[in-house]
């Protein structure tokens, strides 16, 4: 089960964040320097969960996840990166952002031309390391998936790590495309889930 994260947990989640991505491909890209990374990598998530609003989740316990949906509308616009993002997170300095921004923008072009439809879009979900494999992400998802569904929406992602693959696919998604980033070296993966017209198929 997930609830709405208020603004008080956001730097508890945003540690937790930090922690579940420290070793991901994009975050080293990111942030390099691993003290670096260990610093603020969290204070990066925190910005990015405050503008989330009200599309931030947790699990209903203790906050041993958290995830971000955001329902698109498909128009072109409507997700675009917000200036005041890049301004938010300016803390990572310069060469760090700039990396960021790059990818993201890449990323979010790929979203605009492979989904141009309404649609839910995941665009962030992690789980403590010391409380993964347990079930914690499926409960995450779970209930959004069910609502996409029983509004016959489709929904969307894109991940970088090779060890999520089938546990999207578990839950329904299929992988739309497969990218090297050349800049960053990084491969991605775009999938898309199509509603279901009875969850229990999952």
């Amino acid at each position: 089960m997930m609830i709405s994260l208020a603004d008080c947990d956001i730097p508890f989640a945003g540690q937790l964040m930090g922690k579940a991505f420290f070793n991901e491909a994009l975050a080293a890209y990111i942030l390099p320097n691993e003290n670096e990374r260990k610093r603020l990598l969290p204070e990066h998530f925190n910005v990015l969960l405050r503008h989330a609003g009200n599309n931030r989740y947790r699990t209903a316990d203790e906050i041993n996840g958290v995830c971000v949906w955001h329902k698109a509308n498909g128009e072109p616009s409507e997700y675009s990166i917000p200036l005041a993002l890049g301004r938010d997170l300016a803390i990572l300095g310069e060469p760090a952002l700039n990396r960021y921004m790059q990818v993201l923008m890449k990323m979010e072009a790929l979203r605009q031309r492979e989904s141009p439809f309404p649609h839910y879009y995941l665009t962030l979900l992690a789980v403590d390391p010391s409380q993964q494999r347990r079930g914690i992400g499926s409960k995450l998802i779970k209930p959004m998936l069910q609502k996409a569904s029983h509004e016959k929406l489709p929904c969307y992602l894109w991940t970088n790590q090779p060890s999520s693959l089938d546990f999207y696919k578990l839950h329904g998604f299929k992988i739309v495309t497969k990218v090297l980033d050349t800049c960053s070296a990084i491969t991605f993966w775009s999938m898309l889930r199509q509603p279901f017209a009875n969850e229990s198929l999952i």
